[in-house]
């Protein structure tokens, strides 16, 4: 049974703005949704983020994402090896786990702002009205 599902854009700039060329026959790239179902306990998990905000979800989860494929002799690319292939490809910066744990608290901090000032909001368009 599905505990989830999680949809990956992966540089939307580069897949949905971007024309793309097969390196095998030089034709026109078309972009193809690829989906897994994934368990949380099998060896792959490593490889995919079972985390939903502050949960970690359990059991069979799937994911969703975008891949090029070559509609003439039907070769498949993950983003990542077009990039590659293309020389476009950039190796994410390395973040120590301080910073994305700061940035983490930032981010919530800012959230419970917002959410604090719509609520102030509300109460005074409330107020204004009656």
């Amino acid at each position: 049974m599905l505990r989830g599902r999680q949809y990956f854009n992966n540089d939307i700039k580069y897949v949905s703005l971007t024309k793309h060329k097969c390196p095998h026959c030089a034709n026109a790239l078309k972009t193809v949704k690829v989906s897994r179902v994934v368990n949380s306990n099998s060896h792959e998990a490593k490889d995919f983020d079972f985390g939903l905000w502050d949960i970690t979800v359990k059991g069979d989860v799937k994911f969703t994402w975008k891949e090029f494929e070559c509609p003439e002799c039907r070769a498949h690319f993950t983003v990542d090896e077009l990039k590659k292939i293309e020389g476009v490809y950039e190796e994410p910066p390395e973040i120590d786990e301080k910073t994305e744990k700061r940035q983490n608290i930032i981010n919530h901090i800012i959230f419970v702002v917002v959410g604090i000032l719509i609520l102030l909001v509300i109460a005074y368009i409330k107020r204004m009205i009656q």
